[in-house]
């Protein structure tokens, strides 16, 4: 299991960096891709989380609602002011019991936007509670978390999900943009492919592609983030 005392550590000397040079802002992005490679690993199943935000700097640990714990996190940029951000995905402590998604009883999963102030403190600017899926929205039939991680770069940042289990397996990337002149994040683009087993030899991983879709604001207009809901 991965130390994720190590990662907070991590996500917290990251935070403290800001109003960098173009320099600086290039050996930061050198370091967010070797960073990048630790962050595959978190990957997996999410069917744990951390039961003490106390580890986390209290200036993100305030922002989590009481009964609520860390399911994610990812750090950068959200609205191009060269200041680092943080995603902040969380999740009700004891979900994997009561939440039961088959007989419309989803336990939400909050996604916040923390941005990033010049005195290092954080202020909530959005909340949407739709756009992580809840840990067994998967269906009935699959025990894996459909959730697999956060990601910003840019000004740009996606919500991926994806299941490996069985004979079907799928993925799906639903990602947003910063406008700056609105000052305000929107629906970029949402799509994904599902996979079946192959009969096929020569396939790498066993898997041959079924399906794929892309939608992007010629299909969905616009959407803010606050306002997100899955796309049908």
């Amino acid at each position: 299991m991965i130390n994720r005392r190590f990662i907070i550590v991590s996500i917290f000397i990251l935070l403290t960096s800001c109003g960098q040079s173009p320099k600086q802002k290039e050996q930061s992005q050198d370091q967010q891709t070797e960073k990048s490679g630790r962050d595959e690993l978190l990957k997996t199943r999410h069917d744990t989380y951390i039961d003490s935000i106390g580890e986390l700097p209290v200036q993100i640990s305030k922002h989590i609602p009481e009964g609520y714990a860390v399911l994610d996190t990812a750090i950068g940029d959200l609205n191009m002011d060269g200041i680092n951000d943080v995603l902040l995905a969380i999740c009700h402590k004891g979900e994997d019991t009561l939440s039961d998604f088959a007989n419309g009883h989803e336990e939400k999963r909050p996604l916040l936007l923390l941005l990033g102030q010049a005195d290092q403190s954080y202020s909530l600017a959005r909340r949407n509670d739709n756009v992580v899926m809840c840990i067994d929205c998967s269906g009935v039939m699959v025990r894996s978390d459909p959730f697999t991680g956060l990601k910003i770069r840019n000004g740009y940042f996606s919500v991926e999900h994806g299941v490996a289990e069985g004979p079907q397996h799928w993925n799906r990337v639903t990602t947003f943009r910063y406008d700056k002149e609105k000052k305000e994040w929107y629906l970029h683009k949402d799509g994904g492919a599902s996979y079946t087993l192959s009969d096929d030899p020569n396939s790498e991983d066993g898997m041959k592609k079924v399906h794929e879709d892309l939608k992007t604001t010629k299909d969905f207009g616009e959407i803010t983030f606050e306002k997100f809901k899955p796309l049908d």
